[in-house]
């Protein structure tokens, strides 16, 4: 797969991809569950709000030149194997 990100092509490993995807939807949808069974379904979305700040924080800490360099060195490794 590959994104953009500050002008910077990153290609990131399939399998992490696929793991980090499957991990994020079972993470949100027990997260979505466990609110409706307590009654506060605005805490999936409080959540989803929270975890987008924190990500768009994280990811504007590091330069998208370091993002790139590292992603894209784990790309070519596992290209490599």
């Amino acid at each position: 797969m590959k994104i953009i990100f500050g002008k910077k092509e990153i290609n990131l490993v399939d399998r992490d991809v696929k793991l980090a995807n499957r991990l994020c939807r079972k993470f949100l949808k027990t997260v979505r569950s466990k609110a409706e069974q307590k009654g506060a379904p605005t805490f999936y979305f409080t959540l989803l709000t929270v975890m987008y700040l924190m990500v768009h924080d994280c990811l504007n800490a590091t330069s998208p030149d370091t993002l790139a360099r590292l992603l894209n060195a784990a790309y070519r490794n596992e290209e490599n194997k």
